[in-house]
């Protein structure tokens, strides 16, 4: 919700009409009479949306931020972590949701994953960051 809150504060700082970005959005839609809204734009998205959105699938992650205007794939790093995190995410489901083996995942790979995720999450967060100054 960060992006959303930072984009809803900076549109109450400055205030952009309803209707005027939904003309510019949809201009070949006729407004209905109950389209019309008389106030300044707010992002309504809520905790719920994103959490329909959200997900560990690397092609979910990049669809959501896409939908918060961040482009992760313009990130060089950002697809050295591609597959290693699908792989993670595909060998953890595999094992919860299929009853897989995990005998093949030692206790120094789990470690290693750790390290590959917090490095991941850095990277989106860092792209979080650039996004919203």
């Amino acid at each position: 919700m960060f992006v959303i809150d930072e984009m809803n504060s900076r549109l109450k700082n400055n205030p952009v009409p309803h209707n005027l970005v939904k003309w510019c959005l949809d201009k070949n839609s006729a407004f209905k009479k109950n389209d019309f809204k008389f106030q300044s734009l707010c992002l309504e998205i809520n905790n719920d949306d994103i959490d329909q959105e959200i997900s560990a699938n690397i092609y979910r992650t990049i669809t959501l931020f896409k939908k918060l205007g961040i482009n992760l794939e313009s990130n060089i790093k950002f697809h050295e972590y591609k597959d290693i995190m699908e792989a993670i995410v595909i060998k953890r489901n595999q094992i919860v949701h299929h009853n897989n083996d995990a005998s093949d995942v030692s206790f120094a790979d789990i470690l290693v994953n750790i390290d590959t995720m917090k490095e991941y999450v850095c990277l989106v967060h860092g792209e979080v960051l650039i996004h919203v100054k």
